[in-house]
């Protein structure tokens, strides 16, 4: 083993023991700490606690997603996309974008202009 991969194990071994905080208010657990309370840790995001399960070099944050029916959706409410046509209506807006369709603004924007 090299020098270099050595220093690296024992850099990885020491960042993971360091309790990593993203945020003030943010409570971060190690992956084992998450597993071992899950049902906990859930509930307590549910509630809206910010929490992060360090992950390598990277925190994941956990937060609820609110999770709504096609019938209640921007996609059906806006355009009439049901889960049947969802596949359709992708390729269709894609070979939009493609095809040129969408203006591009190519200059600079500047806020006073419009006032």
């Amino acid at each position: 083993m090299t020098d270099f991969s050595q220093i690296l194990r024992k850099a990885v071994g020491f960042a993971a023991t360091l309790k990593v905080r993203y945020k003030d208010d943010m409570k971060t657990l190690s992956i084992t700490e998450a597993r071992a309370n899950l049902s906990a840790v859930l509930e307590r995001a549910k509630k809206g606690e910010d929490i992060g399960i360090l992950s390598g070099n990277k925190i994941v944050q956990l937060k609820p997603v609110e999770v709504v029916s096609w019938e209640d959706s921007y996609l059906y409410q806006e355009y009439g996309v049901g889960p049947e046509d969802w596949e359709q209506f992708k390729k269709r807006m894609e070979s939009r974008r493609q095809g040129g369709k969408y203006v591009v603004f190519k200059g600079k924007f500047h806020p006073k202009q419009f006032e």
